[in-house]
C-alpha cells in the first residue's frame, strides 16, 4: 500500500542537522528528496549554509508511484540518520 510521507507545507521532507563552525558560527544543514519523475528517478537537494548541491538519483523502479514510494522510504532513512 502507498504511505503518505508528505509534509503539510510542499510534500517534500526537510530534514535539518546544525553543527558548529570555528568561530562559533552555526550552519543549518539541510536534506530534501525531492518529487519524483515520471520514470521514478529522485533528486537529493543538500543545502548547508549559503551552499547548495543538487544530485539526481537514477532509479530502476520505472514509474511515479514507485519512485514516490521510495522517496518516502529514504526519507524514513534521512530522519533516522539525522536523528529526529
Amino acid at each position: 500500500g502507498s504511505r503518505d510521507c508528505s509534509t503539510a507545507s510542499d510534500g517534500e521532507a526537510d530534514h535539518s542537522f546544525r553543527y558548529q563552525r570555528q568561530g562559533g558560527c552555526w550552519w543549518k544543514t539541510v536534506a530534501k528528496v525531492l518529487r519524483s519523475d515520471a520514470m521514478g528517478n529522485l533528486h537529493l537537494l543538500i543545502s548547508s549554509g549559503t551552499s547548495a548541491q543538487e544530485l539526481r538519483i537514477i532509479t530502476t523502479v520505472g514509474d511515479f508511484p514507485a519512485g514516490e514510494s521510495l522517496r518516502c522510504e529514504l526519507n524514513e532513512m534521512l530522519s533516522e540518520a539525522m536523528g529526529w
